[in-house]
């Protein structure tokens, strides 16, 4: 079962950092935008930074395809991007920011305690899978069956927000 939890998460987090990556490529000046509203770097090296992010989301990406020991060091980057991510989103509402989040691309919605939710379940599965590369090896091909379950999880879990709104009309 460790195994299959492996293959599961390797699939989670890797479509979420590439679903990220492609977003923020798509509209980098949208990014930027969201960069330069969180108010955390001075405005002189929000280019750079966003940069750096897609990059580094890319490399995460890469080192979860690559697999083998490269898969340990790609869970445990996306787990110290998306600890650095809910850092920033944390201070966003706590300085009762309006800004987007560009978390997934550009997006006029705002930065909520959704994202902080959403975050922290990437976080178990990044977290998660660190793990399982040390008690497990990777189950084969079968393995692969679990990635209509891996990619519905991270449809469903990146559009949150939008399915509890839809939810809270209907009632």
């Amino acid at each position: 079962m460790d195994a299959y939890m492996l293959v599961f998460c390797q699939i989670v987090v890797g479509c979420v950092f590439a679903f990220s990556a492609v977003g923020k490529v798509r509209d980098m000046r949208a990014f930027e935008e969201s960069i330069q509203g969180f108010q955390l770097v001075p405005k002189v090296t929000v280019k750079p930074a966003a940069i750096l992010f897609v990059i580094v989301e890319i490399v995460v990406v890469i080192l979860l395809i690559v697999g083998g020991t490269a898969l340990f060091w790609g869970f445990v980057l996306a787990s110290l991007l998306l600890a650095l991510f809910s850092g920033a989103l944390f201070s966003v509402l706590q300085r009762k920011l309006d800004v987007s989040c560009g978390c997934f691309g550009a997006s006029e919605q705002r930065v909520s305690y959704y994202d902080m939710v959403r975050n922290g379940g990437f976080m178990v599965c990044a977290i998660g899978g660190a793990w399982f590369t040390t008690v497990t090896t990777f189950p084969g091909w079968d393995g692969w069956l679990l990635a209509g379950g891996a990619v519905s999880f991270v449809l469903v879990w990146t559009h949150l927000r939008d399915i509890v709104g839809v939810l809270q009309l209907a009632s």
